[in-house]
This record gives C-alpha cells, structure tokens and sequence, in this order.
C-alpha cells in the first residue's frame, strides 16, 4: 500500500493497547520508546506520538515501538493510517536521525484523501488474500475535511491563459474524464475538484490540466507567432556573480582549480588564525550537525588553508585553489538584525618556486580587470607574515582585500609544510564600479631618454612612496618609473637599503636635450631628499 498509493500505515496488536485506545499527542517530556530498528529514543514535548492509555507506541509518522507491533502470536490487530503536518514529521525524523519510507513520504505531504483509501486498500487485499477477518467498525478523526471543492472560472480567462480557444465539449469532456465534475453555463465554467486533488484552486489550475490532455502540439499549428507581440528579456548574471565569474575565469587560465566550501566552520578558527578582532564574533547554528560546521565563518582563508592541509597529506604537494564565497559579520551577538554578507574571492598556492612577488602579479592582473584604482600597502592581517605580505588599499581608502605568504604559526595550527601563500579580494567594492576605460596614447615621436638612479633610504620607506614621489618630480616628462633592484649590505649601515629606479623621460613636441634631462634627475633627487631624507648610493 505505501508503494502503490503512497499512504503510510501502521498495525498494532490490539491485545497490546492498553485502555483501548489510541491517541495522537506530544510526547511528554522524559518518555522513551524503543522502536521497531532496536534503538531507544529520548522523546520530549517537540515530538507527536501515537499513544494508547499509558505509553507511547508509535513515534508518528517515522517508526513503532516494539511495545505494540505485530508478532507470532498476535491474533487481533488494528490498522491506523494517519496524515501528519509534514513539518512536524521532518524536525523530528532529522533530530533523531531516523529516515524510513515513512517519513521519507510524510516529510514531504500526504494527501488528505488517501487515508481512508489506503486503508481500505489494505483490508480488501487481506480479504482477497484470505489473511484474516475483517469486523466492521472504523475511527474517523479528521482536524480537516476531506470534501470536495468547488473552483468557478471564466471560459474567456482559461482561453487567454492558454493562448487558444479550445471547443466547449473538449473542455468538458477532458475534465469529466479526470473525474473534475463539470459544466458551463454561458462563459462561467464550474468545476467539482475531488478530494485527492490538492494541487487545483483556480482558473490557471483548470487550464493546465485542460492543456495536458488536449496536447501542447496545438502549439505547432497556430499559423503565427504565440509571442510575437512580447518583449523579450535577455538573460545575465548580476554584477557581483559576473565579476566573480570574470576572476574565476582568470585564475583557471592561470592553472587554478575551483573548490566549493562550506559557509559553516568551527568555533576555533579566529584562534587558529590568530585573529583577535570583530570576527572573532561569529553567529552559531541552533541545529549544527557536528562542531566542524557549528558557525558562519567571518573569514575565508580557514577553509583555503583546510583545503591546502588536506591535500599536502595525500602527497599533492603542488597545487592551487580558488573559491569564491561569503563571510557573515554579525552586527551583534545575539543577533537580532541581519549580519552583513560580504562576498569574496580568494585563493591559495603552495607551489615550489613560487614566492610574493608572482602572487601579487596574479593579485594585479585579477584589478586590472576592474577600474579599480588601488595602491598596496604594508598588511596587517595577523595570519599573513608581517614581512611577506600586503593589503590593496582603493582610491576611498577602504581595504578590499589581502595577499601574502601564511604566518608560520599559522602554518602550524593547519599541519602545512612549506610556503604557502595566499590572497582574498572584496567582489562587493569592485562589481558596481563603471566599466573599465583605456587611455591610447600615440607611439612616441622623439627619443625617450632612460637614467637609473640608486637611493639609500631607511627600511620603513616603501617602494611605492619613492616611485610616487619620482612620478611627482618628473611632472609632464615623465614616461615610466620602474624599481629594478633593492640591496641590503651591512656596508650601507644598519636599518638601510638602497632601491634602484630606472626612469623614462618624454617630451611629446621636441627632442629632451642633456641639460633638460639633467635638471628633472636633480629635481627628483632634491625631492626623495626631501621627502624621506634619501642620499645617492655611491
């Protein structure tokens, strides 16, 4: 009967139903029942039951106990088939990780109506079947009336939702065969819905099943265009998933695999991470399945790292992902509001040969995708190493993201061998910016005219400061500023290095001439003087 009609049913020993009779209630709070699989479950007020006079004998809808079931020597047994709220059935077969056929079909609905079918089913088989006895006598409790409905329509509606003007004795015809009681008095058509079918409330209800059986192939036939006179909307992705889909294309042209993770994570990732910030306050799950996936992460470099770990334990030594995902920042613990979702793409290498500087040239290439205008300066993330390691900073002075090699502590608490090396950026900053824009410049006229210059600056200068203040001297003549070359030498005196420039000069009307050329070097000397006390390397 549960295969063929898909109505539950569940049979007692009527000589083991104590008070003869049968209850459906919540379970109290302590009762237990062991069931049918030879488990015993802790039942509580959550739980509906099916109980005679002293205990519960059935957990409703998911399993029975062994207190009441059939047996050898039963010889009087009772039928109960029963419709559930399917919410119930599925909170309850999840918590106590019980899944049967059962609760498999109630979790997703069962029909009012084929209660009383399916049990009626199963005493005519026994009776074909010469099994028993059947006495007469059933129980009807129903918290809903299993009746008929009546659904009234407009035939000009059901024509203009279908398209077509289908013949008033086909539509009757179609919906008497499917035992819908109709007729049609005028344009108003009335429709007798039997009891079984749920699924029928109104005009575009009764058109489809008219449609159905009369076949779409009318469709092939019309002589025009069903649409012709209808807009047509063309398909996209919104901006964020089509920057995310722009960088993920790009990271796999640069040998990059996508991995897909979880949103959930442990308590102890901030620890792990040595993060010690506001993310640190993370929103738990009331239900967490296991402890690993017990919070929405606040950052995304725990399941990257993970992914690395795991991989390095297989003997997959070379290998990078990328992922693109969210993190969840709670404006408050306990929440009470909606926590800010921020959508990242990150990714992670650990590669032999690989260091800082080829991450951040990825780093860069997935920018200069966007109009984004960026500067790089010294990172402050606490699992990326202080030395190796940067945060990309945009024209508002936001940070949108972090790349760098993994702190070696961190590299500890996930179990990783070598250099692993890291990066994250903000989709949420860069989707709605405007489209990137190239500036052409025509091929140069008159000869660009190149000087290297060598500089030895204490270590707290960044490259990026010189290179800024050399565009800045050089003003309209400056064609292009390169760093090619940073040494460090005991010679040069403790907390110094020296970083070497190769600068191109251009004049867009004339030829530079050496005196020209000679006063914007000096200029540019004067000003890294100036600006970071800076002193010509001998």
């Amino acid at each position: 009967v549960l295969i063929e009609m898909g109505q539950p049913l569940h049979a007692f020993d009527a000589n083991l139903i104590k008070g003869k009779s049968i209850n459906v209630r919540q379970a109290k709070k302590g009762e237990k029942i062991e069931a049918l699989n030879h488990n015993s479950y802790n039942l509580d007020e959550n739980d509906m039951v099916i109980a005679d006079g002293e205990k519960p004998m059935v957990i409703a809808g998911i399993i029975g106990g062994v207190n009441s079931c059939i047996s050898d020597v039963t010889k009087n047994a009772v039928f109960e088939s029963a419709v559930f709220d399917l919410k119930s059935i599925r909170i309850t077969s999840k918590k106590l990780g019980v899944r049967t056929d059962s609760s498999a079909r109630y979790s997703k609905g069962v029909n009012i109506a084929s209660a009383e079918w399916g049990l009626k089913r199963a005493l005519h088989l026994i009776d074909k079947l010469k099994l028993g006895k059947i006495v007469s006598g059933m129980i009807d409790v129903s918290s809903k009336e299993n009746k008929e409905r009546t659904v009234v329509c407009s035939l000009k509606e059901i024509n203009k939702i279908l398209g077509l003007e289908i013949p008033v004795e086909k539509i009757l015809n179609i919906l008497n065969c499917l035992e819908i009681k109709s007729k049609i008095s005028g344009d108003i058509l009335t429709c007798i819905v039997p009891p079984y079918r749920e699924d029928i409330e109104a005009d575009c209800d009764i058109a489809e099943e008219i449609i159905r059986m009369y076949g779409y192939e009318v469709y092939d036939n019309l002589g025009y265009s069903l649409f012709e006179n209808s807009p047509v909307s063309v398909g996209r992705y919104n901006e964020k998933s089509s920057l995310e889909r722009k960088f993920k294309e790009i990271l796999v042209q640069k040998g990059f695999f996508e991995c897909v993770n979880f949103s959930f994570c442990p308590q102890d990732i901030c620890k792990k991470l040595l993060i010690n910030d506001e993310r640190v306050n993370m929103i738990r799950i009331a239900n967490p399945i296991s402890e690993d996936i017990s919070c929405m992460r606040t950052v995304m470099a725990h399941a990257s790292l993970s992914n690395i770990s795991y991989n390095q334990s297989v003997n997959n030594k070379n290998i990078r992902l990328c992922e693109a995902g969210k993190i969840y920042l709670p404006n408050e613990t306990p929440i009470n509001t909606q926590p800010v979702e921020k959508s990242y793409v990150s990714f992670v290498v650990s590669e032999e040969g690989f260091d800082f500087f080829k991450l951040k040239g990825i780093v860069e290439s997935l920018l200069n995708a966007t109009s984004v205008k960026f500067k790089i300066k010294r990172s402050e993330e606490p699992y990326l190493h202080p030395g190796i390691s940067a945060d990309i900073i945009n024209e508002n002075g936001d940070n949108i993201g972090s790349f760098g090699q993994i702190h070696p502590k961190v590299c500890k608490n996930y179990d990783l061998n070598g250099k692993v090396y890291y990066a994250e950026i903000c989709v949420d900053d860069l989707a709605f910016l405007s489209e990137k824009t190239f500036n052409v410049k025509p091929v140069p006229k008159f000869p660009i005219v190149e000087r290297d210059l060598a500089v030895v600056v204490e270590e707290s200068v960044s490259a990026e400061q010189l290179l800024e203040a050399i565009r800045s001297a050089c003003g309209k003549y400056c064609y292009d500023v390169k760093l090619f070359d940073i040494y460090r030498s005991q010679a040069l005196g403790e907390n110094l290095k020296s970083m070497a420039f190769n600068i191109k000069l251009y004049d867009e009307n004339k030829t530079l001439v050496e005196q020209e050329v000679n006063n914007v070097v000096n200029k540019v000397i004067k000003a890294l003087a100036f600006r970071y006390k800076a002193k010509i390397r001998d």
